[in-house]
C-alpha cells in the first residue's frame, strides 16, 4: 500500500510523535510506502533513512495561511495518490484533511482522541465525513457509541436530529479500538541497585520513595493539584524528607503558552524544594529528552502519578507500567482500563474525582480530588512490598497489550481494510503514478 500518514512529525519526541515514528517504520519494513506530513514541516521531500519520505505538511496551530492543512493536503493528494490516507490528530485537526480526502474519494483512517465526556455537538459534521474512525481507547469508543445512541440511532433521535449518514457506524467495523505502544526492550524493570545508582547520579539519594509525573505543562495535565496532594500527603508520612516527586512538564514556567502555571514558582511558595525538582528546567516542550533518558527516568521511580482532567490514551501511563512502576490515575477517560479491577489484579491505584468542568475542546474534563490523591500517595509510600506487586502486574500487562508488533498488525489490517472499503462519497478515481 501507499500511506499517506498526517500527524507530528515521527522526529519529535512528543506522544503523537512516538507513536507515529514506531507505527511507520514497522510499515515500512512490511513493505509499504509510506509518505509522512508532519505538522510545521515546510521543507522539500525528505527521506528518512527508516525509510518513510517526509513531506510538505500544514500548520497545526496556525502559521502561514498559505500554506494551510486544506491546501497542502490537496497538493499532496493530487500529487502522491495514496491508496489510504491515516491522520493521528484531534477532531479539530482531522476537519481539513477529511475534506480533502472526500473531494479527491481516498479512504481514510482517523485516529482519534477522546480526551473527556460528552463529545460535543460541534463535531458532527466532521465525524459523519470520516471514512473509518479508530479508537485509541475504550473509553473513546464508549464515548462515541453514546454519542451515536444519543443523536444518531434508531428509536433516539433528539429534537428530529437523527443523521442516516451515521448509521454505518453502527458496524463492528467501526468500533475498533487500537492502544498506543510502547518499547518493551528500552522500558523495563531494573534492580533497586540500578534505580539508587540513577538517583545518585541526580542528587536525588535523600528520597527513599520516589514519585515521578511525565506530561506536559497545560490545563489539562491539572499539576496545581498535583502539588497540593503531595504537600497534603507529606505531612500524613512518617519520613517526609525521604519522600520527592520528579516533574518532567517539557517547560514548568509555561513559557510557551500552554494554559499552563508557573511550577517552579508554585512549588517554592508551597515549601516543597527539598521534595521536588524538575528534570530538565530548559526542556523545550517539543524537543525533551532522548529515549533512553526518559526510559532511566521512569525506570527509577516508584510510582508514576498523573492529575489529568482526562486522557485519549496517556503514553506516559504505559511507560511507566512497562518499567515495573505502578501507577496513580484519576477515575477518569483511559484510567480504569490501565488500572484494572480488583485488589489483585489491580496495578496502581484509582482516584475519585471532585467535579467536572468544561475544557478547550467543549468536552467535560475531570478535577481530581485533592484528598483522595494525597490518600493514594501516602498508601504507596507505606506499602513497598503490595505497590511492587502492582508493578509487577502492570508490567505483565504492557507485554500482552501494547507491544509494537502486535499493534502494526492490527494497524495494518485495519489500512487493508479501510482501502478496500467502498467510500461513502464515491470511489477513487485517482490514476496511480
Amino acid at each position: 500500500m501507499r500511506v499517506l500518514w498526517c500527524s507530528e512529525q515521527p522526529t519529535r519526541p512528543t506522544g503523537y510523535g512516538v507513536v507515529s515514528r514506531e507505527f511507520v517504520k514497522r510499515l515500512v519494513e512490511r513493505g509499504h510506502e509510506v509518505y509522512v506530513m508532519g505538522w510545521d514541516y515546510h521543507g522539500e521531500d525528505f527521506k528518512h533513512e527508516e525509510g518513510w519520505t517526509l513531506v510538505h505538511a500544514g500548520s497545526r496551530f496556525g502559521g502561514d495561511p498559505l500554506v494551510g492543512a486544506a491546501t497542502t493536503m490537496d497538493y499532496n493528494l493530487n500529487r502522491l495518490k495514496p491508496d489510504v490516507v491515516f491522520s493521528l490528530a484531534d477532531v479539530w485537526h482531522t476537519d481539513a484533511i477529511v475534506r480533502s480526502c472526500n473531494r479527491f474519494k481516498v479512504p481514510h483512517v482517523s485516529y482519534l482522541p477522546i480526551d473527556g465526556k460528552d463529545i460535543p455537538r460541534a463535531w458532527t459534521d466532521t465525524l459523519k465525513m470520516t471514512h473509518t474512525p479508530l479508537w485509541m481507547s475504550l473509553h473513546g469508543r464508549s464515548e462515541f457509541n453514546a454519542y451515536i445512541d444519543r443523536f444518531h440511532s434508531k428509536g433516539t433521535a433528539v429534537e428530529g436530529l437523527r443523521d442516516p449518514f451515521l448509521d454505518r457506524f453502527a458496524q463492528p467495523f467501526f468500533t475498533e479500538v487500537l492502544y498506543h505502544g510502547v518499547d518493551l526492550e528500552l522500558f523495563k524493570p531494573v534492580s533497586q541497585a540500578q534505580k539508587d545508582e540513577w538517583r545518585e547520579a541526580l542528587g536525588l539519594s535523600r528520597w527513599k520513595t520516589v514519585f515521578l509525573s511525565v506530561g506536559r505543562n497545560g490545563n489539562r495535565k491539572q499539576q496545581p493539584r498535583l502539588l497540593e496532594a503531595f504537600k497534603e500527603m507529606l505531612s500524613k508520612v512518617e519520613n517526609p524528607d525521604e519522600v520527592g516527586l520528579i516533574m518532567h512538564t517539557g517547560d514548568p514556567t509555561n513559557m510557551m503558552g500552554l494554559g499552563g502555571w508557573n511550577l517552579p514558582e508554585m512549588v517554592r511558595e508551597m515549601g516543597l524544594e527539598n521534595n521536588i525538582t524538575f528534570s530538565d528546567p530548559s526542556a523545550h516542550p517539543l524537543l525533551g529528552m532522548k529515549r533512553e533518558d526518559m526510559a532511566k527516568l521512569f525506570a527509577m521511580a516508584d510510582c508514576h502519578v498523573l492529575a489529568t482532567g482526562g486522557e485519549g490514551f496517556g503514553i506516559p501511563s504505559i511507560e511507566a507500567m512497562a518499567c515495573g512502576v505502578p501507577i496513580i490515575l484519576p477515575d477518569n477517560t483511559t484510567g480504569p482500563e490501565f488500572i484494572g479491577k480488583g485488589a489483585k489484579t489491580m496495578r496502581g491505584k484509582l482516584v475519585k474525582n471532585d467535579a467536572e468542568i468544561v475544557g478547550p475542546n467543549g468536552m467535560k474534563m475531570s478535577l481530581v480530588s485533592i484528598k483522595a490523591l494525597a490518600n493514594a500517595l501516602q498508601w504507596m509510600v507505606e506499602h513497598p512490598a503490595k505497590r511492587q506487586g502492582m508493578g509487577n502486574r502492570a508490567r505483565k500487562w504492557a507485554e500482552e497489550r501494547v507491544g509494537w508488533d502486535a499493534l502494526t498488525d492490527h494497524l495494518e489490517r485495519t489500512l487493508e481494510k479501510a482501502s478496500k472499503t467502498p467510500h461513502p462519497h464515491g470511489n477513487n478515481t485517482m490514476v496511480k503514478a
